[in-house]
């Protein structure tokens, strides 16, 4: 059994790689940055080089597909991905990040015949719309979709790619809906959704928010 984690140096992507690394789990971490600063918040030096680290495009499928094929990989982990902001500013790159790099993903998960079991990929709250289309101020998974961001077209995108009646031999997966303010207010400063406390926090002892 070997973890492939792509987007490995995010916040998300840091913590599976280090739950993973201390759950004993053999885990590759794939990113197209070698910037290890988060997963240093979590893992000691000594723990870090227990983990493998692989360049690795998304966008690229002959990429992605040596990484799978060098380490073995037999589970995958996929948080890869740009946010909002940078979907907002450059909607070809969001495009191809976050949608050919999840159809990528799955593709060479395919192509490993059989030997990937697993995989669990990122979707986001972003997929649904804004609080007054669902009055009983809560969601779930029947709940309409109605992105309102780029990013959350994205990924509903992504959803409907990897819907298991449209294409054949995709490794069984599952689908998160995940939620993160902390990582993209923090890469692009922008600290005014968090009370004074935490904004000091994040920019003065980003370790313990982080743990």
């Amino acid at each position: 059994m070997a973890f492939l984690v792509t987007g490995s140096s995010g916040c998300i992507g840091a913590w599976a790689v280090a739950l993973l690394h201390r759950l004993g789990a053999p885990v590759v971490a794939a990113d197209i940055t070698d910037d290890r600063r988060r997963l240093r918040y979590l893992l000691s030096d000594t723990d870090i080089e227990g983990v493998r680290f692989e360049w690795c495009d998304i966008t690229d499928l002959e990429s992605v597909t040596e990484v799978m094929t060098k380490a073995g990989i037999t589970n995958i982990v996929h948080l890869a991905g740009l946010q909002v902001p940078f979907c907002r500013a450059d909607p070809v790159l969001g495009a191809q990040v976050n949608v050919v790099g999840t159809a990528t993903v799955l593709e060479a998960a395919r192509r490993r015949e059989g030997k990937v079991t697993g995989v669990s990929y990122a979707s986001s709250l972003a997929v649904y719309g804004p609080p007054e289309l669902y009055p009983k101020a809560r969601v779930d998974d029947n709940s309409p979709l109605a992105p309102a961001t780029l990013y959350g077209i994205y990924k509903q995108a992504d959803e409907g790619i990897a819907r298991p009646n449209l294409v054949a031999h995709f490794p069984p997966r599952v689908d998160l809906r995940l939620a993160d303010r902390v990582q993209v207010a923090v890469d692009t400063d922008s600290l005014h959704f968090f009370d004074e406390e935490t904004r000091v926090l994040l920019r003065t002892q980003p370790k313990r928010c982080w743990r």
